[in-house]
């Protein structure tokens, strides 16, 4: 069964953690506007990833840099086998994972 749906629209990806196997990863998440945590996606299983900054970047430049990393939508989508989730703007990214979960942070007033 195929299922797609969009996570942390209109968000920030402001860090990526490996697991030390390399197996598991978990991409954290701000709101643009307040800088706080919203969440995190955790990619248990990693089957694999693909990334390509497309230029995006210059890294020459010491001010410019990865992260933070505007993200306007990330997309989850859920196959019978595993799950996978692409960002494509600006740069491309697409981890596939035997699971993937998106953990959402209560934001306090």
């Amino acid at each position: 069964m195929l299922h797609t749906h969009t996570l942390f629209r209109n968000s920030n990806l402001y860090k990526i953690e490996f697991s030390p196997s390399g197996r598991d990863a978990d991409l954290h998440f701000t709101d643009t506007i307040t800088g706080k945590n919203i969440g995190r996606i955790h990619c248990s299983g990693i089957l694999g990833i693909i990334l390509e900054t497309n230029q995006y970047f210059d890294y020459c430049d010491p001010e410019d840099g990865l992260f933070p990393y505007f993200v306007p939508e990330l997309t989850l989508t859920q196959y019978a086998e595993h799950a996978e989730i692409m960002l494509n703007a600006g740069m491309f990214l697409k981890i596939t994972a035997a699971q993937i979960t998106c953990i959402e942070q209560a934001m306090a007033d």
